[in-house]
């Protein structure tokens, strides 16, 4: 669990929040919003250097000082992610497929996966 260390809090939690985006066919792109809470606001700049090694930017994600789920944790990370391919599959589908003035072709529902929330502390 890494009991003290900020730095490998962050990692794992990394780690283990894209093995879900990547279990879901997703990616660190597909997140839409997230919270990384932080027990020491000085462990805000070690989450930016571990998001930097391990390859993620442009994450949207605001930085909250605030006291983490269990006493023996630096560290949390919530996020929403959504499948962006799908999502502009469906918009483009729902444009093109379901005017009223399309008499050659029937309205279809477009299937989409679910928005997914991970709430995940180390």
């Amino acid at each position: 669990m890494h009991l003290g260390d900020s730095e490998a809090q962050i990692n794992l939690t990394l780690k283990v929040v894209q093995a879900i985006l990547e279990s879901r066919g997703m990616t660190w792109r597909s997140v839409v919003r997230g919270i990384a809470y932080f027990e020491k606001m000085t462990d805000v700049q070690l989450f930016v250097d571990c998001c930097r090694h391990q390859g993620i930017t442009d994450l949207p994600v605001i930085e909250a000082h605030a006291t983490v789920c269990r006493s023996d944790l630096l560290f949390e990370l919530e996020v929403d992610a959504v499948d962006n391919t799908t999502i502009t599959k469906g918009c483009r589908n729902f444009f093109t497929h379901s005017t009223p003035t399309t008499k050659d072709r029937e309205p279809r529902a477009v299937p989409r996966k679910e928005p997914i929330s991970i709430k995940l502390a180390s």
